[in-house]
This record gives C-alpha cells, sequence and structure tokens, in this order.
C-alpha cells in the first residue's frame, strides 16, 4: 500500500535464490501489489509462477483482481474472474459479492453523472434532440 511494491519483490527474489518456494499469501500479496500499481503484466508473470509453484489462487487474490478491474471498467474480465472462482471450487464470499456490487454500483454511478450533463438543470428531460 505505500508503494514499496519494488521492495517487496526483490526481497521475494532473494528468498527464491535461497530455494525457499512463497506461499500462496506471498504471491497473493505481490500480485494485487503489481495489478494496484499498474504493473499488469508483472501480476501476470507471479500468477503464472504461482500455478507453476502447485499453489492455487484463493478468494482474497481472485477478490482483488476482480475490484481492481471493475474500477478499470473491465467488466466483462471481472465477471471472468467470478466464474473461475466457482469452477476453481473457492467459494463466492460475502467479499466477493460487496466487491463486484460495489464495482458495479460505481459504474453505474459515472453513467449516470454522464448522462446529466446531458439533462438541462431544472428539467428531467434529456436535450438530445432539441
Amino acid at each position: 500500500r505505500n508503494g514499496r511494491i519494488n521492495e517487496a519483490n526483490e526481497l521475494v527474489e532473494q528468498v527464491v535464490k535461497l530455494f525457499v518456494q512463497p506461499s500462496s499469501f506471498t504471491y497473493t500479496v505481490l500480485i494485487s501489489g503489481f495489478v494496484k500499481t499498474g504493473m499488469i503484466e508483472r501480476g501476470c508473470q507471479y500468477l503464472d509462477k504461482m500455478l507453476e509453484d502447485g499453489l492455487s489462487p484463493n478468494a482474497v487474490l481472485y477478490t482483488s483482481l476482480i475490484g481492481h478491474f471493475l474500477k478499470k471498467g473491465d467488466f466483462k474480465f471481472s465477471f471472468t474472474l467470478f466464474g473461475l472462482m466457482g469452477e476453481n471450487e473457492i467459494k463466492h464470499d460475502h467479499v466477493a459479492y460487496i466487491t463486484l456490487l460495489s464495482g458495479l454500483w460505481r459504474a453505474m454511478a459515472r453513467k449516470r453523472k454522464k448522462r446529466q450533463a446531458f439533462v438541462e438543470p431544472g428539467k428531467e428531460k434529456l436535450l438530445l434532440c432539441a
């Protein structure tokens, strides 16, 4: 959260050099951190490495990714991730549902705000054909 994802990455790489496999928690923190800082490719590389190491993403990671992609407006991929949770037998918990619903709610609010730009103040009619 405090912008030290690169330091965390270096630390994990040093640990790996000592032949210690990172845990699911470590991968989750790194992947979420990279994705949130816009380094999506790097996050995907760690996701691939996580899977290669025989570890599965957990609900925390899926929910974090769903929230990120909803904020970016990528609803299709967010719902794909939500579906993958079920396919991989990861229970949709209340946090996953809240993340999905709040992301959709924010998107609707943004659309409503854009639509209001076409509404004449004090009137409820749209001025599209006036």
